[in-house]
């Protein structure tokens, strides 16, 4: 994800947010290792950066839009309960029954009745909740949005923890990562323990994209190759070693 800021001098915004040079990391672009989003509106980019990206046909990126569409159609083709609420009237009577007959005097029961609330409402407000506030939504319709609301409940109100911001947020990248079919860099969570905890609500599907192991499979090949990149190292010869390394891996 791009990141919004200045642009001080020719390589620093690249080397300061993702430690690579300008040079670098637009031949990663061009060879669609890395593929940026731009997550808002490109008036808060850096103009040096987004003019290049724009006016260049061999840098492929990710619009803001792009990315409220994406997130849109995976929420829709993914939490299958927004279909059935929505296509068959006796389901959604029978959960505002159930959310009547809810005692709610137990944390195990507010649970439930928050998730239902929470499943009713995503069903009913599918479309303006994706047209007010776009790929932020995304956490919503995530498998893990139980466990936001567990998290809610088990930590206190006055204890100024941040958990409950975190697993939402673990939540909204994992399902960015699998709407657009990309990895989820850790740095984007504030506790990598609550993305790798969240991540297995996610893995229910052999298919998924998003897989915390494999980025730390990868981890460690680099690790044991002794690998960092550098400017010394040529993207073009960095690319191959990483390539023939998960090549190697994949056939073990």
């Amino acid at each position: 994800m791009m990141s919004p800021g200045e642009h001080q001098g020719d390589d620093d915004y690249y080397v300061r947010n993702y430690g690579l040079s300008e040079e670098h990391l637009l031949a990663y672009v061009r060879a669609k290792k890395i593929i940026p989003i731009f997550k808002f509106e490109l008036g808060v980019y850096p103009e040096q950066v987004w003019r290049r990206f724009i006016e260049d046909p061999s840098l492929p990126f990710i619009t803001a839009r792009e990315l409220d569409y994406a997130s849109a159609r995976y929420a829709w083709s993914s939490a299958e309960w927004v279909r059935i609420l929505r296509e068959d009237r006796n389901e959604s009577r029978a959960l505002f029954e159930l959310l009547r007959d809810i005692d709610n005097h137990s944390t195990e029961n507010s649970v439930v009745a928050d998730v239902i609330r929470w499943m009713i409402d995503g069903a009913v407000s599918f479309e303006g909740i994706f047209w007010r506030r776009g790929h932020l939504s995304a956490g919503h319709y995530s498998p893990a949005m139980p466990l936001a609301k567990l998290v809610h409940h088990s930590v206190p109100f006055r204890s100024q923890s941040m958990a409950p911001i975190g697993v939402e947020g673990a939540a909204m990248h994992l399902s960015l990562g699998q709407a657009i079919g990309a990895a989820t860099y850790e740095g984007l969570v504030q506790n990598e323990q609550l993305l790798e905890i969240v991540a297995r609500f996610f893995g229910a599907d052999p298919t998924s994209v998003v897989d915390i192991s494999q980025g730390n499979w990868l981890r460690e090949v680099l690790n044991a190759l002794e690998l960092a990149h550098g400017d010394d190292i040529p993207p073009d010869e960095y690319m191959d070693i990483v390539n023939e390394s998960i090549r190697a891996g994949s056939a073990r």
